[in-house]
């Protein structure tokens, strides 16, 4: 979680978000919108990290977040990536799509609707999943502050309000 190693402590909505996710859990929750602002940083993770898994999931009913690290990759990279999950037939299996806000402190803030624009290109107009939710630009990944994401709970997602409500709880 990023958004712990703030050098000038932790952003309240990030404070908000493990609070009602990890400590005081409610059902539904509604995912809040950020209104106090946001920003990206990078920062040097000159560490190598494994992050990876041998396995790949079954995306079968899952809500898929994505988001771009504070490198700033090219909008074609997540055209790419969305076209491989289309092949594969992953693409077609998911319940919804929410994108984070683009990261990287060099790309500017109106360059971020060419993510938005790679994802329906793939979605709506070559895939035809017109049924398929997304949501973008939300608070989650390299951009600060970010909300703590549950993993595993039922999710609802309502591109029309731009909701995002966690149907039931993180933790027991």
């Amino acid at each position: 979680m990023a958004g712990f190693g703030e050098n000038r402590g932790l952003h309240d909505y990030l404070v908000e978000g493990v609070r009602r996710t990890l400590f005081e859990p409610e059902a539904p929750l509604v995912w809040p919108p950020n209104r106090a602002g946001w920003t990206v940083e990078h920062l040097d993770w000159a560490e190598p990290s494994d992050g990876g898994t041998e396995w790949w999931p079954s995306l079968a009913g899952a809500v898929l977040m994505l988001e771009t690290s504070e490198e700033a990759p090219p909008p074609d990279l997540l055209t790419r990536f969305l076209r491989i999950l289309a092949l594969n037939g992953d693409l077609q299996q998911l319940a919804g799509i929410v994108f984070g806000r683009p990261g990287g402190a060099d790309l500017a803030v109106e360059d971020h609707t060419a993510y938005d624009d790679a994802i329906l290109q793939v979605v709506h107009r070559e895939q035809g999943l017109d049924d398929l939710p997304v949501v973008t630009n939300v608070d989650f990944g390299h951009t600060d502050p970010i909300w703590t994401v549950p993993q595993g709970t039922p999710t609802r997602i309502d591109p029309a309000v731009e909701t995002i409500t966690f149907l039931d709880t993180a933790v027991a």
